[in-house]
């Protein structure tokens, strides 16, 4: 993920991005069982990159049956899905449609609810907020149904809408009562469908499935897919008693089954091979076909498997469709027969820890098998010594349900896992590595116990996995701060995107703060208690004010200064509730005159275009060594100030760095040394923790010789700490 992006991750509403890339052309990864070609993940070119939009962003979507799914998508467009440890669920994604079906209502699926109800993309487009129509069993059925708000009824049929609350009543429901009990009293609760016109000669096609006995099988989801114009045709039907009908253009199909056995021990990736459609037809796929065995390991050190996500990928040029498992089952796939069409990958996210918990090892692994799937098993295995190690800590006060999810896939997209954590502390992570591999992580420090919405979200920027490649990560570690984005490592070789600057009245400003001390770190804004925003800014051209908004500052090339502005300001005001590590109040004021904008600089570009001039923006960085629980002790102490100057690595004429603390009995000058390269030291007198007093404000304020500056409050920036009795 780009640093814009992580802009709109932070600030905007999400759906998942359309087509998924090709993945053919990936380099041999750790654990891969063939393959050749290179790759490797980068930042998409700015040049022409439109502004930011909708699906640039992050988002956590709600299922039906209350199951969350974090949906995103890397730098390329391809998706990416997070799960949470323990789901039960099968998967299928065609084209930009991501379905997830969570084993609880299988009994269900496509007799009574619309498969279209678990299209993520859907729910992500209609915000959690999905209208659907009822067909009751009777006029005498209750016109309550489970996970459904019911607005009206008249007769046999109802309408309403599938709401993330009525998801979670539904998901609470299921923990008690089989799905077929609880929908005994309708027939059916579909989505408000649309058609589109046939452009081509059709006919029907009837899909069939033959169980693992070699006898019909019924209540299957039979799928469908063009193998060589995949535009021509792709779904897929229910087949209640073993066949179901489809009405498909002409030209060469195949038609494919997911399905579990009854215990969900063993799973089986059937497809019928390739076959061509002139005319009615019928075609059979059989589970039976499933033989191939799948099988991934980990081998240097003792590790408890926590859970796997296992999916096969069909890739095309412009198209893309795959199947998944959520879940530690036996995998068996058909063997590819004939001509296969298009690039067949078969991959297994697989999340572990050490015996004795995350704390001594916790173990991201990535496995592919790209090309045609052999009569033979597939076995990979990775070595711990090959795994990239990452030392994770993470600083924040204990709370009931922190979650940690630690992503590694190609730049075409994957799944990863997430699990509750031991906070505060630190845990060592394991990661696949190597070429063609990223990572990024997401941090949630606790779930509201009633709307188990997630509470201050924060994540990492994708990064490159070198091999065997050592760091560490430091997460909600104090003070907060306003992220800078010149750092050329953020954008991976690529032209770094100009997010401060003018063109003629048009004005793009773009910034972040809220975070935690690590660069490549983004907070998410979150709602206070009373359900007002967290975050609010301005923009003032010469004292008046042009444009005001929530979230993180993004005026994103939309406001339009009054001409022959001369001074431009801007003001963000954060706030850190619980369960942050302390109640954290900042407040951020710029000052950017307007004769000192100077022109582009080389190796960045402009989403205003040509003739574009950067802002004299300034932002800073802060290391101070609290302790893992935020605290620090007592004592002279010194805060480390990294001042960034927008369009510079290194910045130039800054006149003044001023920093004071505030202890509870007013504002402490601290000295301020210069020590090169835009880094500052401050030093501080703390005091120990004593009366009410558990907390410490910071004001820092930069100033530049062309008369910019900029002013950064914190209130609560860092705890005391008590003195050792």
């Amino acid at each position: 993920m780009t640093p814009r992006a992580l802009l709109a991750a932070a600030g905007l509403s999400a759906v998942l991005a359309a087509t998924a890339a090709g993945s053919a052309g990936a380099s041999p990864l750790a654990g891969e069982t063939g393959g050749k070609g290179s790759g490797r993940h980068t930042a998409s070119a700015r040049t022409a990159a439109p502004p930011t939009t909708a699906t640039s962003a992050t988002q956590v979507v709600t299922l039906p049956t209350g199951d969350r799914i974090t949906i995103g998508h890397t730098s390329t467009g391809a998706p990416t899905l997070a799960v949470p440890a323990g789901l039960r669920a099968q998967a299928v994604r065609l084209g930009a449609n991501q379905y997830v079906f969570p084993r609880s209502i299988g009994p269900v699926l496509g007799s009574v609810l619309d498969p279209e109800l678990f299209n993520l993309t859907r729910i992500a487009t209609d915000a959690g907020r999905v209208p659907v129509t009822v067909t009751y069993a009777d006029p005498a059925s209750p016109t309550a149904v489970p996970g459904v708000e019911v607005t009206a009824r008249t007769g046999l049929t109802g309408r309403g809408y599938v709401t993330n609350a009525s998801s979670r009543a539904l998901g609470a429901a299921l923990a008690k009562t089989g799905a077929t009990t609880l929908f005994s009293g309708v027939t059916g609760v579909r989505g408000l469908a649309t058609s589109t016109p046939a452009r081509y000669p059709m006919h029907t096609l009837t899909l069939c499935a033959l169980g693992r006995d070699g006898k019909p099988r019924p209540k299957t989801m039979i799928t469908y897919l063009n193998t060589v114009d995949p535009r021509r045709g792709f779904g897929f039907a229910y087949a209640h008693r073993g066949c179901a009908k489809a009405s498909v253009a002409e030209g060469t199909y195949e038609i494919s089954a997911d399905v579990p056995n009854d215990d969900w021990s063993e799973f089986y990736f059937a497809n019928s091979g390739e076959f061509r459609v002139s005319g009615p037809r019928t075609a059979t796929v059989d589970m039976r076909t499933a033989t191939t065995l799948f099988e991934t390991g980990l081998s240097g050190a003792p590790a408890t498997p926590v859970d796997e996500v296992t999916e096969v990928t069909r890739d095309f040029p412009s198209f893309s469709s795959a199947s998944a498992v959520i879940g530690t089952v036996r995998t068996l796939f058909s063997p590819t027969v004939g001509t296969s069409h298009g690039q067949t990958t078969i991959s297994r996210v697989a999340l572990a820890q050490a015996p004795a918990g995350p704390a001594d090892g916790r173990y991201a692994l990535y496995f592919r098998h790209p090309g045609r799937i052999p009569d033979a098993p597939i076995r990979a295995t990775q070595r711990v010594r090959d795994l990239a190690r990452i030392t994770s800590v993470f600083a924040t006060p204990p709370t009931d349900s922190p979650l940690f999810t630690r992503a590694v896939f190609p730049a075409t997209g994957g799944w990863s896992i997430g699990t509750v954590i031991p906070t505060p502390g630190t845990i060592h992570e394991f990661v696949t590595s190597g070429p063609g591999l990223i990572t990024n992580a997401r941090f949630t420090l606790a779930l509201h116990p009633t709307t188990f919405d997630e509470i201050g979200t924060i994540e990492s920027e994708s990064r490159d996995v070198p091999a065997r490649q050592v760091r560490t990560e430091e997460w909600n570690k104090g003070p907060v701060h306003a992220t800078s984005f010149d750092d050329p490592t953020l954008w991976n070789g690529q032209p770094i995107r100009c997010d401060w600057c003018v063109k003629g009245s048009q004005l793009a400003l773009v910034t972040l703060s809220g975070g935690d001390t690590d660069r490549h770190h983004v907070p998410y804004p979150m709602p206070l208690p009373d359900g007002s925003p967290n975050v609010t800014w301005s923009v003032s051209a010469d004292g008046t004010t042009v444009a005001t908004g929530t979230a993180f500052l993004g005026v994103d090339g939309a406001v339009s200064l009054p001409a022959r502005t001369a001074v431009v300001t801007a003001r963000q005001t954060m706030v850190r509730p619980a369960p942050y590590t302390s109640g954290t109040r900042s407040v951020t004021t710029w000052r950017m005159p307007m004769a000192a904008t100077r022109p582009l600089p080389a190796g960045y570009v402009c989403e205003l275009g040509d003739g574009c001039r950067i802002l004299p923006f300034l932002s800073t960085a802060y290391d101070l060594p609290v302790d893992i629980g935020g605290a620090l002790l007592g004592g002279r102490q010194t805060l480390g100030i990294t001042v960034h100057q927008a369009g510079r690595i290194s910045p130039r004429g800054i006149t003044g760095v001023t920093v004071s603390a505030n202890y509870g009995a007013g504002w402490v000058p601290a000295t301020v040394t210069a020590l090169g390269g835009g880094r500052y030291a401050a030093a501080l007198q703390v005091p120990w923790r004593a009366g009410a007093r558990v907390a410490a404000d910071l004001s820092i304020t930069v100033t530049a010789a062309d008369g910019s500056r900029m002013t950064d409050r914190i209130t609560d920036a860092f705890l005391l700490k008590s003195p050792i009795p």
